[in-house]
């Protein structure tokens, strides 16, 4: 995985929520289109960072969008014992609470 995407989830993990969202941030503006691994755990902590859940809940959607995109080898020797398989039903639930947060309880 790039480098400074986990030293940017690092800053989020660590609790700096601010440099982390701007950092993240700068790195979803600078991958190309089809980085879709990269564009999923960008996305996935980015949504974790928002304070409000309807762009919370964007941010879950790019993340969901991202994985299914991605081939299952792009998930391959990125993170340890993470497979794309692994990682959706965490990026579903995530997606179901915010649903659940912004009052669309059909979807959630």
């Amino acid at each position: 995985m790039n480098t400074a995407v986990l030293d940017a989830v690092q800053l989020a993990l660590s609790g700096d929520t601010s440099l982390a969202s701007e950092h993240l941030t700068e790195l979803w503006n600078e991958l190309p289109p089809d980085d879709f691994f990269s564009r999923c755990v960008i996305a996935h902590y980015l949504a974790d960072l928002q304070p409000d859940p309807h762009t919370e809940l964007d941010w879950d959607l790019r993340a969901l969008d991202a994985a299914l995109a991605a081939s299952p080898e792009s998930f391959e020797e990125q993170l340890p014992n993470v497979t794309r398989e692994a990682f959706l039903p965490s990026l579903y639930l995530n997606l179901a609470s915010s649903y659940e947060r912004t009052h669309d309880l059909d979807r959630a």
